[in-house]
C-alpha cells in the first residue's frame, strides 16, 4: 500500500489542475448575489470600520478576524461590492481543493485523492461556503494543511523542523480566523501525546516530544500575539456571555440536537434524497474504519474534534451551528471516497471483475458528482437572503401605511445596513398598542425560530393576528423574509 499511496511524483498534474479550475468557475457563478445576515454583520461591525479598527476590535464571535482583515484589504483594492467582500472565501475555497488532494494522496490511492478533490470542487456546501463572506473556507484549508503537516512531522518524520514550523504558523492563522480552532490544536496536542506514548520507547518519546511541544507552544504564542491588539475585547466578550449581536437567545435555539437535525436535513437535500444520503453514510463508515486501522492517529484526531468542540461550546453556553464543523468537510469526503473505493473493489472481486474496479469506481464518482447538481443549481437560483428585494417591497408598503420589524432580527440588515429606519415592535404590548393606534399595519421578520424563543408573546400575537402578504425565499435554514398584514379585519 505504501508504494501505491505515496508515489506522488509520478502522478499526472493535469487532472487536479482541471478540477481546481472547475472549482474556481463554479465559485465565480453568482458571486455578487445579495449578502445574508451574518455577512452583513461582518460588513457593518468590521468592514465598514477603519482598517485599524478591524485589527484592534472584536465585536463578537461572529467576527472572523483574519477573514475580516483580508476582506477589508479586498474592499480597499477592488471597491465595495458583494463579490469583493467574498473574495477571500472564494480563494481559500479553491485552494482547499488541491490541499485535500495532497493530503489524500499521502494516505490513499491516486483515484481516491482525485475523486475526493472532485467532490470538494463540485458539491453544494463547499460551493456555498466559498460564496459566503465568512472564514469557513479558510478554516477548511487550514485544517487540511495543519493536519497534513502534523502527520508529516509526527508520523512520517519528514522535514520535521520545517513541518512543525509551518504547522505552528498554520494553526495560529486558523485560530486567528476563529477561536474554535484552538480546540483543534488541543485535540492535535492530546492525540500527538498519546501517539508518542504508544509508538515509542521512553528515550524516543522524549526526543520526539521536544519539537512537537515547541510547535504547539509556538502556535499558542503566535495566536496570543495576533489577538493582542484586541485581547481586551476578546476577554470581555467571553466573560460577558449574555452579550449577543442579535439580541436573541441564540443558545436556546442552536443546541447540539438542533444542529444535528439541521445538518442531516441539509445533507439529505444536498445528496439528492434519503437513500443517497444513507449510502454516503455507509461508505463513510467503511472509509472511517479503514483509516482507523491504517492511520489511527489521523482517524482519532478527526473523529474527536467535533465532540470536543460541542463540549466546549456547551460548557461556555455558546450556540452550536452545523456550519461550525464545515472545516471537517475535506476529511469526511476523503473517508467516504475511500470507503467507496474499498466497497466497489470488494464487489468487483466478488463478481470476478477485479480489472474493472477502476472503471466502476470512476462511473460511480461521476454519477455522484452529477447527482448533486440540482442542489448546486438551487444555490445559484436562490440567494442566501435577499434583503434588497425585501427593502423594495417594504418601501412600497410604507407609502400606504406603517411598517414595523418585530423582535430584533431585521434591525441589523434593514436599518443598520440598508438604512431604512424602520421602527421595531419589541414585545406583545407594543404590538397591541400599534393595533389600537393604527388599525392596520404591516410587520416583517426573519429567522422565526429565534423570535419564537426570545419573544414568545410577540410571536404568538403575530401569527394569530396577522396574515402573510409576501415571502422572500432564502436558501438559509429559516432565513425567509416574511411580510405580514396585521390589524382589524386581517
Amino acid at each position: 500500500m505504501t508504494a501505491q499511496v505515496r508515489s506522488l511524483g509520478r502522478d499526472p498534474l493535469w487532472p487536479i489542475a482541471l478540477i481546481t479550475l472547475l472549482a474556481a468557475g463554479l465559485r465565480a457563478v453568482g458571486l455578487n448575489s445579495p449578502l445574508w445576515y451574518d455577512e452583513i454583520a461582518t460588513v457593518v461591525y468590521s468592514l465598514q470600520q477603519p482598517l485599524i479598527d478591524v485589527v484592534t476590535s472584536y465585536p463578537s464571535n461572529n467576527d472572523h478576524p483574519f477573514y475580516s482583515l483580508l476582506a477589508k484589504l479586498c474592499m480597499i483594492a477592488f471597491g465595495t461590492s458583494d463579490w469583493s467582500v467574498r473574495l477571500p472565501a472564494v480563494v481559500f475555497g479553491v485552494l482547499s481543493v488541491p490541499a485535500l488532494y495532497l493530503f489524500a494522496r499521502a494516505i490513499a490511492p491516486w483515484p481516491v485523492a482525485i475523486a475526493s478533490a472532485l467532490f470538494l470542487a463540485v458539491s453544494y456546501h463547499p460551493v456555498w461556503f466559498s460564496q459566503n463572506a465568512r472564514g469557513y473556507t479558510m478554516l477548511l484549508f487550514f485544517a487540511l494543511v495543519c493536519t497534513h503537516l502534523l502527520w508529516n512531522a509526527l508520523v512520517r518524520g519528514l522535514a520535521v523542523r520545517a513541518s512543525y514550523t509551518a504547522y505552528a504558523l498554520c494553526l495560529a492563522l486558523a485560530a486567528y480566523t476563529h477561536l474554535t480552532m484552538v480546540i483543534l490544536g488541543l485535540v492535535h496536542g492530546a492525540s500527538a501525546l498519546v501517539y508518542l506514548a504508544v509508538t515509542g520507547d521512553r528515550g524516543t518519546v522524549w526526543r520526539r516530544l521536544g519539537p512537537a511541544a515547541a510547535a504547539f507552544a509556538g502556535a499558542a504564542a503566535l495566536t496570543v500575539l495576533l489577538y493582542a491588539p484586541m485581547l481586551g475585547d476578546v476577554v470581555g466578550f467571553f466573560l460577558d456571555g449574555a452579550r449577543q449581536q442579535t439580541g436573541t437567545k441564540a443558545g436556546d435555539v442552536a443546541t447540539p440536537g438542533w444542529a444535528v437535525l439541521v445538518a442531516v436535513r441539509e445533507l439529505t437535500q444536498a445528496f439528492g434524497g434519503p437513500l443517497p444520503f444513507a449510502l454516503a453514510c455507509l461508505v463513510l463508515l467503511a472509509g472511517g474504519i479503514h483509516f482507523l486501522r491504517h492511520e489511527p492517529f489521523l482517524a482519532a484526531t478527526i473523529a474527536l474534534t467535533i465532540p470536543a468542540m460541542v463540549l466546549a461550546s456547551s460548557a461556555l453556553g455558546r450556540p452550536i451551528f452545523p456550519r461550525f464543523f464545515f472545516f471537517q468537510a475535506g476529511f469526511f469526503l476523503l473517508a467516504a471516497v475511500q470507503g467507496l473505493w474499498l466497497l466497489s473493489g470488494a464487489l468487483m472481486r466478488l463478481l470476478g471483475l477485479g480489472r474493472a474496479h477502476l472503471l466502476l469506481f470512476s462511473l460511480i464518482c461521476v454519477a455522484g458528482a452529477l447527482a448533486g447538481s440540482p442542489a448546486l443549481v438551487r444555490n445559484y437560483k436562490l440567494p442566501k437572503q435577499d434583503y434588497t428585494s425585501a427593502a423594495a417591497a417594504i418601501a412600497a408598503l410604507s407609502e400606504k401605511g406603517a411598517v414595523f420589524t418585530i423582535g430584533t432580527t431585521l434591525e441589523l440588515p434593514l436599518n443598520s445596513y440598508l438604512k431604512l429606519g424602520l421602527p421595531t415592535l419589541p414585545d406583545a404590548t407594543a404590538f397591541t398598542e400599534a393595533e389600537r393606534r393604527l388599525g392596520r399595519f404591516h410587520v416583517a421578520y426573519t429567522f422565526d425560530q429565534y423570535l419564537r424563543s426570545a419573544f414568545p408573546d410577540l410571536w404568538e400575537a403575530t401569527i394569530q393576528r396577522c396574515r402573510e402578504q409576501a415571502r422572500i425565499t432564502s436558501s438559509i435554514e429559516g432565513g425567509d423574509i416574511v411580510i405580514l398584514e396585521c390589524g382589524a379585519g386581517t
